[in-house]
C-alpha cells in the first residue's frame, strides 16, 4: 500500500474501530472504543463508524452513511482548525514510505479539570504493532495523568500542581529555591507514576503484543505561564523564543534519551544490554538483548517493548519545567520524523514564517518531507506528527478562525450552549429550548432505563424507582454536597443535550461556534466527581 494517498485507502471496518479514533478529545472513541464492552446502546453508530481517509490529520472526524446522504460533511481540516484553534495549537500528521503511520498525537483543553490548561503529547510507535500501541498510549495517557492530578489534589490541596500554586513562582527557569525544587519534584512524581502505570495497562490490559513493539511521548501540560514537560524516548520539544535583537532562537526543551547517551549506555549495559551501531547506520546507536542481535531499538526509554524491560529500557520519563516570558512564542513537539531531516533552527523559522499560523504543523510536515527526499534519496521517508502549541494570540486569529461557508456547520448542544446559538437566529434558539423543555423527563427515564443494567458499584442500586429520572436520583446522591450536585447536574444536562440531539432533528442545533468535542471536553472535566462518588462505571457511560 505505499504510495497510495491516504484518501484512497481502503480499511476493515474493524481495523477502523480497533486503529482510528476520534482523537480530541479522546472522551468518545478513544476511551468507549478501546474498552467496547462499555460502548451504551444508545450511541449512534456515527461517532465510532469512522472513514479511513480522514487519518490525514491524525483526527478521525465522525462522519457516517447517515451524514454523507444528508450533505453533513464533517470535513477534517476544517472541524480540525475551528474547534483547536481557540487554544492556539496546530497539528498534523503524515505516513511515510515504511507502511501504515505509526506516529499519533493528542491536544486537550481544559485539561484536568482545569480553565484555560493545556494538555498536547506527541507519540512515535515503531515494532510490529507500533502503531497501536502508540494510539492506545495516546489514549490512556491524558485520562491516568488527569486522574492522578485529581488525587494529589484531593489528598493534598495544598500542593502546588494547580495554577493559583504554579503563580506564586516567578522563575524563568529551574533554580535551586524550594518551591522551584518542590513544584518539580510534586509533577516530576505525578509524571513518573503515570507512566509507569500506562507500560503496566499496556503489558496487562490492553490486547496488544508490546514484546517487541512500543513508542515514545513527549507530552507538555501548560497552565498559563508555566510548561510542564515530560519525554520518554527520541521525540521532541522545541521552544521558539527572541533574542535581544528581537531574533526567533531554538530552546531545545528535551534531550533525545538514546543509547548512545552515557548515562543510558551506563544503565544498559549494567543490565547486561548492549549497545551498538550496525555497519550500515554507523551513525545510529542501538539497543539489543544480550544474546541475540534483535530488536535494534534507537531509543533507551520507551513504553512498551518488554523483551528489553529487564535489560535497560525504562519508561521513565525525564520531566523539565519552564516559567514562561513574553519573549516565549510557541512550543513544537514533533517524531524523530522532523527532527532527523530539520535542525531546531530550521523548524522554528518553518514555524514563525507561517501566515496562518493554525496551518504551521501541516506546513513543517510538508517541509519535512520534501527535506527527506532531498537529504536522503535512497531511504524511505520517516513517518511525521507535529504539535504547535502557540503561546501567544495570533494577530489574525480572528481571520484564522472564521468559518468557510462551505465548511461543516458542526453540531453544538441545549444546556451549557444555549448561548452560542444566539448567532444563529433566535428561531432556532427557541426551537431548542421547546424541545429540550418537552423532552427532558421523557428522554431521561429513558436513558436511565438503558443504562441502569450497567451501574454496578457500592453507591448505587440497580433496583431503580422506574419513574426516578437521573436527574431525580443525582440530586438524591449529593443532597449533602452542593457543589457536586452542581457540577454532577451539569454533567446530566448536557448528556440528556446529547439524547435529544440524537433523537430529534439535529440539524436545529447547527452552529459556527461550538462542537461535540467542546461537549465531551467539558463532561471530561467533571468526570471525577462521578467517580469521587462511586459512579466509576456511570461515569464510562457519560464518557
Amino acid at each position: 500500500m505505499d504510495g497510495v494517498p491516504d484518501a484512497q485507502r481502503t480499511t476493515s471496518p474493524s481495523m477502523i474501530k480497533q486503529q482510528n479514533y476520534f482523537n480530541y478529545p479522546y472522551a468518545f472513541n478513544s476511551i468507549l472504543l478501546s474498552t467496547p464492552s462499555f460502548l451504551p446502546s444508545f450511541l449512534p453508530s456515527y461517532l465510532y463508524e469512522v472513514p479511513a481517509a480522514e487519518e490525514a490529520m491524525g483526527i478521525c472526524c465522525s462522519k457516517g452513511k447517515e451524514e454523507l446522504e444528508e450533505g453533513f460533511p464533517w470535513k477534517h481540516d476544517a472541524f480540525f482548525h475551528d474547534q483547536l484553534w481557540s487554544a492556539g495549537v496546530s497539528m498534523h500528521t503524515k505516513q511515510g514510505w515504511k507502511g501504515a503511520n505509526q506516529d499519533a498525537m493528542t491536544t486537550c483543553q481544559d485539561f484536568a479539570g482545569h480553565k484555560g490548561q493545556i494538555f498536547c503529547g506527541v507519540f512515535d510507535g515503531h515494532g510490529p504493532l507500533g502503531r497501536e500501541v502508540a494510539r492506545h498510549v495516546r489514549d490512556v495517557l491524558p485520562m491516568k495523568l488527569s486522574s492522578s492530578l485529581a488525587l494529589k489534589t484531593e489528598q493534598d490541596p495544598s500542593s502546588n500542581t494547580d495554577k493559583e500554586a504554579l503563580e506564586k513562582s516567578d522563575c524563568t527557569s529551574l533554580s535551586d529555591t524550594s518551591n522551584e525544587k518542590q513544584l518539580l519534584s510534586t509533577w516530576k512524581n505525578i509524571f513518573v507514576k503515570t507512566f509507569e502505570d500506562v507500560d503496566d495497562d499496556l503489558r496487562q490490559n490492553s490486547g496488544i503484543d508490546c514484546i517487541c513493539s512500543g513508542t515514545t511521548a513527549v507530552t507538555v501540560v501548560r497552565q498559563g505561564d508555566h510548561l510542564i514537560i515530560a519525554n520518554l524516548g527520541d521525540s521532541r520539544a522545541v521552544l521558539c523564543t527572541r533574542d535581544s535583537k528581537d531574533r526567533p532562537i531554538p530552546v531545545q526543551l528535551t534531550t533525545d534519551l538514546k543509547p548512545n547517551l552515557p548515562s543510558e549506555a551506563e544503565r544498559i549495559l549494567n543490565c547486561k544490554g548492549r549497545v551498538f551501531a550496525m555497519d550500515d547506520e554507523p551513525d545510529v546507536s542501538r539497543m539489543w538483548l544480550p544474546d541475540q542481535d534483535a530488536p535494534g531499538l534507537a531509543m533507551a526509554r520507551a513504553f512498551g517493548d518488554f523483551c528489553l524491560k529487564s535489560h535497560g529500557l525504562i519508561c521513565t520519563p525525564e520531566v523539565y519545567y519552564r516559567k514562561l516570558s513574553e519573549k516565549d512564542e510557541f512550543l513544537v513537539l514533533a517524531t524523530d520524523g522532523i527532527w532527523d531531516v530539520l535542525s531546531n533552527k530550521e523548524v522554528i523559522k518553518i514555524v514563525s514564517s507561517a501566515t496562518d499560523h493554525s496551518k504551521a504543523a501541516k506546513q513543517l510536515v510538508e517541509r519535512a518531507v520534501r527535506a527527506w527526499r532531498r537529504k536522503f534519496p535512497t531511504s524511505m521517508v520517516d513517518d511525521c506528527a507535529v504539535v504547535c502549541l502557540f503561546l501567544k494570540p495570533s494577530p489574525s486569529s480572528e481571520e484564522s478562525t472564521h468559518v468557510d461557508a462551505k465548511a461543516p456547520q458542526v453540531v453544538s448542544f441545549t444546556g451549557s450552549f444555549r448561548k452560542a446559538l444566539g448567532g444563529g437566529g433566535g428561531g432556532e434558539a427557541e426551537e431548542v429550548e421547546k424541545i429540550y423543555r418537552r423532552s427532558i423527563r421523557t428522554v431521561t427515564r429513558d436513558i436511565w432505563d438503558k443504562v441502569s443494567a450497567r451501574l454496578d458499584c457500592d453507591h448505587i442500586s440497580t433496583t431503580h424507582n422506574p419513574d426516578e429520572t437521573l436527574l431525580d436520583w443525582w440530586e438524591r446522591r449529593t443532597e449533602q454536597n452542593d457543589k457536586d450536585k452542581t457540577k454532577g447536574t451539569r454533567s446530566i444536562h448536557m448528556l440528556l443535550s446529547w439524547e435529544i440531539w440524537c433523537e430529534r432533528n439535529r440539524r436545529v442545533f447547527r452552529n459556527k461556534e461550538l462542537a461535540i468535542s467542546q461537549l465531551v471536553t467539558k463532561i471530561l472535566d467533571e468526570i471525577n466527581v462521578w467517580i469521587a462518588c462511586g459512579a466509576k462505571n456511570l461515569a464510562r457511560i457519560v464518557l
